[in-house]
């Protein structure tokens, strides 16, 4: 700013300087005022611009970093289409049986109900069942599988010709059903003749003595099983036959028999007498 001599004689000349000098000094204010304004939003500018980039840099760095994901595809499942279950209307009526129009609801008017029998039988279903099979075999004299032979040393005896298993029924010991007393007056008699052999056997049932009396010849085979008291292989058994009303004396298997074994049986012989008139017992 420059300044410029003046004379002061002239009071007018003077008073446009004053003048003029204070209109320059306000624009300066007013010039210097707007700058420092400008300047200062072109600082808020920078600071906010910066922040920007640093934000915008911050963002783009860490979509950068992002690692893709494999991701897997799912099929969707397919719901079969299947109606649902809708059990039937379960109606209570408030009837009484003395009204006419009650019906007593049952479970088989909303549910089949299938009745089925077991095919399995109790215990004593099954012996029930075996003691009317015996009966029937006593009674109709059943003798299948049994071969009377001739052996040496021995006379006459009994082979298998089927299998018998254990328990297997084998055959009546058939003859006469008598008494203790008609027996001991029929062994009387069968000692005085020594052509004659004995074949009386006594047994007992319900606490009553009976005895069979096979000496006279017959047909049956149950007379003729050979004694063995070591190598036996049935064994005598008195039964009650309900439809007969009697006892009877059968022979059953001790063991499973084969076929063209011979059947054997012990008499139950104990008499010392008899055991050395006939030695044969021993055996």
């Amino acid at each position: 700013m420059g300044y410029e001599v003046i004379n002061h004689s002239d009071p007018t000349k003077v008073k446009i300087i004053i003048k003029s000098t204070q209109n320059i000094l306000m624009s300066n204010n007013s010039l210097s005022k707007h700058n420092s304004i400008q300047s200062k939003e072109t600082l808020g500018d920078k600071i906010n611009n910066k922040n920007k980039d640093i934000n915008d840099n911050k963002v783009t760095k860490k979509a950068c970093d992002k690692t893709p994901t494999h991701q897997t595809s799912i099929k969707s499942f397919t719901k079969p289409n299947i109606p649902p279950y809708t059990s039937p209307p379960l109606t209570f009526s408030n009837h009484t049986k003395k009204d006419k129009n009650y019906q007593k609801q049952l479970v088989t008017d909303y549910f089949t109900v299938v009745k089925r029998s077991s095919l399995r039988k109790c215990k004593t279903d099954i012996e029930n069942e075996k003691n009317n099979q015996l009966e029937e075999q006593i009674i109709s004299q059943f003798e299948e599988g049994l071969k009377i032979v001739e052996l040496p040393g021995k006379g006459r005896g009994v082979l298998a010709e089927k299998k018998f298993y254990r328990g297997d029924f084998i055959v009546e010991y058939a003859g006469d059903l008598i008494d203790l007393k008609e027996a001991k007056l029929r062994d009387t008699r069968y000692k005085l003749d020594r052509n004659i052999g004995c074949y009386m056997y006594y047994f007992e049932v319900a606490g009553k003595h009976y005895c069979v009396d096979a000496t006279p010849e017959t047909d049956r085979k149950g007379r003729l099983l050979n004694h063995s008291c070591k190598t036996f292989n049935c064994k005598t058994k008195a039964v009650w036959v309900r439809k007969l009303k009697l006892p009877k004396l059968i022979l059953m298997a001790t063991r499973d028999i084969e076929i063209g074994e011979e059947l054997l049986y012990d008499y139950g012989e104990r008499d010392k007498e008899a055991i050395k008139a006939h030695p044969w017992l021993k055996e």
